[in-house]
This record gives structure tokens, C-alpha cells and sequence, in this order.
């Protein structure tokens, strides 16, 4: 639910009106257009696949710092997603990686059932570019301050088949530090 009070645009007070079937918080001045739509971010995260091995980076924030995750984060309102998540991957773990396909979506609601806004999240695969990452060492620069403590390449392997006839894959637990 918004907490605007004041027009951004113009610093009238805001009311509602009707647009697109619902009632919206939007501006009443005289020549200002503005409509609030909601709160929304978007996040993104890289699958990144060397060797059949992917890049996880432990996280250096809260919360869950410590924990093992894919690199990711938020798109900058005026960033490409494919720009945002290869940015992310550089940034948390110095690797550069060239997204491949996108390999799942998660959309959750704000308010009261899943958070302070509405968010859609987008998993890439990306591949290692050839000069920074296909060899061993892959780093190309430090991760960003803060964002990871190190990375490490999982085993990424098939399993068996689910009663449902669909192949599943799934992280082995062999790691390897790099």
C-alpha cells in the first residue's frame, strides 16, 4: 500500500481517482499527469556455467550473510536486465559472464503478502567470457566491498528422471574454491 502524501512532481496533495479499472493514487493539479502505479522493483541473478560447475558467492550483507547464493541483485531503473545482471555477477564476484537464456522468473506481490513491493526476479544462465573466466583463475577484478566474502564453483549435474517423466538437475555437493 503507497504512503504518498504529496505529488512528487508537483508537491500537490494527492487523492484518488479511477484509471484502468481501479481506483489510484494520482495527482488533482491542474497539468499534472500523475498516476502512482505502485511500488515495484525488479531483481536479477546469473546461473553462471564453467565446466560444469556453477558460481555461487557467500553473501557479505544481511540478511543471511555468511549464506551461499547465485550472484544477484537489483536493476537500476534505467539499466537493460541483461546489462544489470552481468553488472551484478562483475560486481559480487569479479567474474565477467555473457548471458546465455533466461531460465526462470519469480513474481511475488507487496503489502501484507509478500513484501514491501511488488517484485518480478529473473534467473540467467551466462557463460564465462573467454578472457574472464574459462580458465581457472576467473576473477577479473575484486568483488565490490561487502558483497561476497569468496565464490565457489558447485557441481551442476543430472539426476534421475522425476515420476513425472520431466529431467531434473540439481547441485552436487562437491565444492570447489577458486
Amino acid at each position: 500500500m503507497s504512503t504518498l502524501i504529496y505529488c512528487p512532481r508537483c508537491a500537490s496533495t494527492l487523492t484518488t481517482r479511477p484509471d484502468g479499472g481501479r481506483d489510484r493514487v494520482a495527482c488533482a493539479a491542474d497539468g499534472c499527469d500523475f498516476i502512482h502505479y505502485g511500488d515495484f522493483s525488479i531483481g536479477c541473478a546469473g546461473v553462471v556455467i564453467r565446466d560444469g560447475r556453477a558460481l555461487l558467492v557467500q553473501r557479505g550483507w544481511q540478511p543471511f550473510a555468511g549464506s551461499w547464493q547465485i550472484p544477484g541483485g537489483y536493476v537500476e531503473h534505467d539499466e537493460p536486465l541483461t546489462a544489470a545482471v552481468e553488472r551484478e555477477v562483475l560486481e559480487e564476484s569479479g567474474i565477467r559472464a555473457a548471458v546465455r537464456d533466461v531460465i526462470a522468473f519469480r513474481h511475488s506481490l507487496g503489502g501484507s503478502v509478500g513484501g514491501p513491493s511488488t517484485n518480478l526476479y529473473v534467473v540467467f544462465r551466462q557463460d564465462p567470457h573467454a578472457g574472464g573466466g574459462a580458465r581457472r583463475s576467473t576473477a577479473t577484478r575484486s568483488p565490490a566491498p561487502g558483497s561476497s566474502h569468496s565464490t565457489r564453483w558447485l557441481r551442476w549435474r543430472p539426476c534421475r528422471a522425476s515420476r513425472a517423466g520431466r529431467s531434473k538437475r540439481h547441485w552436487s555437493p562437491h565444492r570447489t574454491q577458486v
